[in-house]
C-alpha cells in the first residue's frame, strides 16, 4: 500500500490501546474506548436481548440501545484532551447509573444488565487502579439496593448482584495489567534517568552511592553497598559506597580469594546470586555480611576482563525470591555501571602526574603506550610532527621553541574528539589514538581542524601519518605503519 508506514503504524497501535506518557492522548484514548465497549454494549442489546421475549424484554431491548447508543455518540464527540482526568472516570459511574436505571424502570432482560456490568468493569479496569474498580463495584451494589427498594424487580437482586461481583473480578484483571505496566515503565525510566545522572559524575565515591541508591529504589530492598576491587583483577574488595545505615562504612575490606568464597564464585561465573536465608548460607560461603541482614541479592559489575566489583542488596525481612523483572532490569543496568565505574577508575589513574607531559599538559608515552595497547581493530593512530622545529629552536631559542609545543598540544587537543587521547610522543611529536568508532572519515576532519586552528607560528608547519589497525595486526605494527607513513609524508615534503 503505498503511503502506508509500518514502522509508524506499531507505535500508534500501542498507543492506544495500552496509553501513552501523554495523559491528554491516554485520556482522548479511553474516551473512544468507552465509545466502542458501549456501542458493543447497543448491539448486544439490540440483537440478542429481545430474542424470544414478549412486550417488556422488546421494551428494555429498545430502551438500552437507545441509550447506549447515544452515550456512545457522546465519548466520541467529547473534547477529550480538554477535559479533567476524573472525566475518564466519570464515564464508568454513568454508565453504572444508567444500568441501574434500567433495571429499576424496565426490570426483565437480565442478560442485558449482566454484559453490561461486565464490560463497565472491563473499562474501568482499562484506565484505572485495582482500588478505582473496587470502589465502582460498591457503589454499583449500593445502588442496585437502592433501584430494588424503589422498583419491582427485588427478586432479580441476589442474580444481580451477583454480577456485579463476578464484574468487578473480571475488571481486576486488566487494571493488574495496567498497574504493572506503569511500574515497568517507571522503573525503566528511572533507570535511564540515573544512567544519564550517573555519566555525569566524575567521582567514583559519589557514582557508587549513586548505584547504591538506584538497586534499593528498584528492587524495593533497605540498604545497599558496593564493593570494588582494590585494582584491576585484585580478589580484595574495598568499600566504595552505600545507601541506608551503611553509608558511612568506608573502612569495610572483604577477600575473595578464600576458598568457596560466594565473591570468587560471583566473580568466576558472573552470574547474580540471590539468599534468601543470609546467615546460614552467608557463613558457607564467606560472602561478606551486615546486622540485621534477613536476605540479600549479590550483583556482579562487570567491566573489560575482569569483575569491577559487587553491589550488594539486602532486606531486613526475610523474602522468598525477588520480582522477576525488577531483578532483570538491575542485571542490564550493571553492565554500564560496572563500564562507567571502571572509566572513572582509569581516568583517575590516567590524570595522575606520572600520565602527563609537565610542558605541554597533554599525556605522555606512558600514556600513549596504555591507550595504544587498548587500540581496537579499526582504531586509528594519529602521528603529527612539527616541520623544521630543531632549526626553530635554535634560531628563536628554547624559550620559544617550547611555546610552540603548548601552543601545537593546545591546538591538537581542540581538534579531537572527547574520548580520543591526547599525547606528547617524542620530542616535537604528538601522537593521537582515536576512539574505537573513529573512520577514515574522523580522521580526515581531525586533520582539518587542525588544519585551521595552526596557525604556524615562524613558518613551522606540521607533518601527519596514519595508521588504522586491520584485524590481523597489532597495535604495535599499527605504530609502525603510522611513522611510515609520516616519513613518507615528510619526504615528500623535503622534495
Amino acid at each position: 500500500m503505498a503511503g502506508f508506514d509500518g514502522s509508524a503504524a506499531g507505535p500508534r497501535l500501542a498507543g492506544w490501546l495500552f496509553g501513552t506518557r501523554d495523559p491528554a492522548a491516554s485520556r482522548k484514548r479511553d474516551g473512544r474506548i468507552a465509545g466502542v465497549l458501549l456501542l458493543v454494549a447497543a448491539v448486544y442489546a439490540a440483537l440478542v436481548v429481545g430474542t424470544g421475549g414478549g412486550a417488556e424484554h422488546r421494551g428494555v431491548q429498545l430502551g438500552l440501545t437507545a441509550a447506549y447508543t447515544m452515550s456512545a455518540t457522546v465519548c466520541f464527540l467529547l473534547p477529550w484532551r480538554a477535559l479533567p482526568d476524573w472525566a475518564v472516570q466519570a464515564v464508568a459511574v454513568w454508565w453504572v447509573l444508567l444500568l441501574t436505571l434500567a433495571e429499576g424502570i424496565l426490570g426483565g432482560a437480565l442478560g442485558a444488565y449482566v454484559v453490561g456490568y461486565v464490560l463497565v468493569f472491563v473499562y474501568t479496569g482499562m484506565n484505572s487502579r485495582p482500588r478505582t474498580v473496587l470502589a465502582l463495584g460498591a457503589l454499583a451494589e449500593l445502588m442496585l439496593l437502592v433501584a430494588a427498594g424503589a422498583g419491582s424487580q427485588r427478586s432479580d437482586l441476589p442474580v444481580l448482584a451477583a454480577s456485579v461481583l463476578v464484574a468487578v473480578g473480571i475488571g481486576q484483571l486488566p487494571a493488574l495489567a495496567v498497574v504493572r505496566s506503569r511500574r515497568t515503565d517507571e522503573l525503566v525510566d528511572l533507570v535511564r534517568q540515573s544512567l544519564d545522572e550517573l555519566s555525569a559524575v566524575d567521582v567514583e565515591e559519589d557514582a557508587a552511592n549513586h548505584v547504591a541508591s538506584l538497586a534499593t529504589r528498584l528492587l524495593d530492598a533497605d540498604e545497599a553497598v558496593v564493593l570494588l576491587t582494590e585494582h584491576p583483577g585484585s580478589t580484595t574488595y574495598v568499600w566504595h559506597g552505600g545507601h541506608g545505615a551503611v553509608g558511612s562504612r568506608a573502612e569495610l575490606r572483604t577477600e575473595a580469594a578464600q576458598d568457596r568464597s560466594g565473591l570468587e564464585a560471583l566473580a568466576r561465573t558472573g552470574r547474580t546470586m540471590f539468599v534468601a536465608d543470609v546467615t546460614p548460607a552467608a557463613a558457607a560461603s564467606h560472602l561478606p555480611t551486615w546486622p540485621g541482614m534477613a536476605s540479600a541479592l549479590y550483583l556482579p559489575l562487570p567491566g573489560e576482563g575482569s569483575l569491577v566489583g559487587v553491589v550488594i542488596v539486602w532486606w531486613t525481612t526475610p523474602r522468598p525470591g525477588v520480582d522477576s523483572f525488577s531483578q532483570r532490569l538491575v542485571e542490564v543496568m550493571t553492565v554500564p555501571v560496572g563500564q562507567t565505574l571502571q572509566g572513572l577508575r582509569q581516568a583517575k589513574r590516567l590524570e595522575s602526574p606520572a600520565m602527563r607531559d609537565p610542558l605541554t599538559g597533554v599525556g605522555n608515552r606512558r600514556r600513549f603506550d596504555l591507550a595504544l595497547t587498548d587500540l581496537p581493530a579499526g582504531g586509528t593512530v594519529l602521528l603529527f610532527d612539527l616541520d623544521a622545529f630543531a632549526a626553530l629552536n635554535d634560531m628563536y631559542g628554547r624559550e620559544t621553541g617550547d611555546a610552540v609545543l603548548r601552543g601545537f598540544a593546545d591546538a591538537v587537543r581542540q581538534s579531537v574528539r572527547q574520548n580520543d587521547v591526547v599525547t606528547r610522543f617524542a620530542d616535537d611529536t604528538f601522537a593521537v589514538v582515536l576512539a574505537a568508532s573513529a573512520n577514515s572519515i574522523a580522521s580526515g576532519i581531525i586533520i582539518e581542524r587542525l588544519q585551521r586552528a595552526w596557525r604556524s607560528p615562524q613558518g613551522c608547519r606540521f607533518s601527519v601519518g596514519v595508521g588504522v589497525r586491520t584485524a590481523d595486526e597489532s597495535p604495535a605494527e599499527t605504530l609502525v605503519r603510522a611513522g611510515a607513513d609520516l616519513r613518507a609524508t615528510k619526504r615528500l615534503k623535503a622534495r
